[in-house]
């Protein structure tokens, strides 16, 4: 009878360290790696956002973000937009103000920034790594 208690405990301990390391993965935060346009790299965390990621994108090519932006999936959905004063309700596919980490992005994925509507500038952004 005792071997039998102490083979349950056994196993109720193992069943607990497993639930302990499959929902404890904050520990380990996921970064996602983009290559922008030819060969910017720009490095988030999973808990940022598209607006984040968006707002990186400026500033690694030096721009005030004092227009709308947005991206577009490769699948045709679309981010709703950005301004200056944060996420803008244009009634799109994805909130801006997601989490990258949400999308379930996958290594290779291809999505395209667009920065101020009028002069149609964009960048193909590409997912490269996930660390």
């Amino acid at each position: 009878m005792q071997e039998y208690e102490l083979a349950k405990k056994d196993i109720f301990n193992a069943v607990t360290t497993t639930k302990k390391l499959m929902f404890n993965r904050k520990d380990k935060e996921m970064k996602y790696h983009f290559k922008v346009g030819r060969g910017k790299n720009i490095i988030v965390n999973g808990d940022e956002t598209f607006e984040d990621l968006g707002l990186k994108i400026l500033a690694e090519y030096n721009i005030f973000p004092d227009h709308l932006f947005l991206f577009t999936f490769s699948n045709g959905e679309e981010t709703n937009s950005a301004s200056p004063f944060g996420p803008f309700d244009d009634y799109r596919d994805v909130a801006i103000d997601s989490k990258i980490k949400r999308r379930k992005m996958e290594v290779g994925e291809v999505m395209t920034f667009v920065y101020d509507y009028a002069r149609d500038w964009t960048r193909k952004v590409k997912l490269v790594e996930i660390v």
